[in-house]
């Protein structure tokens, strides 16, 4: 953390220099609806034995926080009133449950979820309306650099036959660069690469309002969102080590829908898959000196 600390003062320090405006600190937290969103996971398709519903997708919320750096212009007016940088936690999930028939024999309760947890670089600058000395409208754009930590997806299917009313359960577990799955045999693999790219560029755009508590401190209250612009997923084939088996594991987890795709006549590929929040955030910005000029 010192490190991306130290790396976001040097990439503003020539602002701060060359403009001679004040050095800002601002801590800030938000809550707000996520989704690791596909096209392609809201169609239903054509199987053999009848037409196949998609799950149903779940809301899903998470807590994001972060602090930031940058510098601040002093002057109270209309226009670009800072620019910053820093880290924080940005987490994002998906949440599928319901079940599927497929109009002949067997039916099935799925439940599946991806969880996702990046350290986030906002590259951002803020802009004021008015020249309200308590309340003003804000608005801050720019780019945030998405670094994925750690990750894990879950899938968990009961089949039922309508005929005997037995059971059957499917279940596969990839956390990182492990991967277990059970259809009926417990097949474990190392992973060498993992299902997630490492790195995602996401837009992001907040519509607020400042409180200014006196010269050196403010609030600020609003609506943001953020909205990937690289796929998350990794579309390469991903190999494994077995551990039970002298094998190799080698699938490409995001072509497991090519089948459906083409039963619908539509594109051979999986479309690009979006990571989006929308929620709530508050900052608290602390300007560290004030510039006198």
């Amino acid at each position: 953390m010192k490190n991306k600390i130290v790396i976001a003062l040097l990439c503003l320090s020539p602002i701060i220099i060359k403009a001679q405006v004040g050095l800002m600190l601002e801590p800030t937290i938000g809550y707000g609806k996520t989704a690791i969103y596909n096209k392609e996971d809201t169609k239903g398709y054509t199987h053999r034995r009848g037409y196949i519903n998609p799950l149903p997708m779940q809301n899903t919320f998470k807590a994001n926080f972060g602090i930031n750096i940058g510098a601040s212009w002093q002057k109270e007016k209309t226009g670009l009133i800072g620019i910053y940088s820093g880290f924080g936690k940005m987490p994002f999930s998906q949440n599928f449950t319901g079940k599927i028939s497929n109009n002949a024999t067997d039916n099935s309760v799925v439940t599946a979820s991806t969880a996702l947890n990046y350290t986030s670089i906002p590259i951002h600058a803020k802009f004021r309306f008015g020249n309200s000395t308590k309340f003003v409208p804000t608005l801050t754009t720019g780019l945030n650099i998405l670094l994925l930590q750690n990750y894990s997806d879950q899938y968990k299917a009961v089949l039922k036959s309508s005929v005997d009313s037995s059971t059957f359960t499917i279940t596969q577990s990839v956390i990182d660069n492990r991967m277990e799955m059970k259809n009926p045999i417990l097949t474990v693999a190392n992973l060498k690469t993992w299902y997630y790219n490492k790195t995602v560029i996401c837009t992001y755009l907040k519509l607020g309002i400042d409180y200014n508590i006196n010269e050196k401190m403010n609030l600020n209250f609003g609506i943001d969102n953020i909205y990937s612009i690289t796929d998350p997923e990794n579309r390469n084939t991903i190999e494994g080590n077995i551990s039970s088996q002298n094998g190799v594991y080698q699938v490409k987890p995001f072509e497991a829908f090519i089948t459906k795709i083409n039963s619908r006549g539509d594109a051979d590929k999986r479309r690009t898959t979006h990571l989006i929040r929308t929620g709530i955030n508050l900052s608290f910005t602390y300007k560290l000196f004030k510039n006198n000029n």
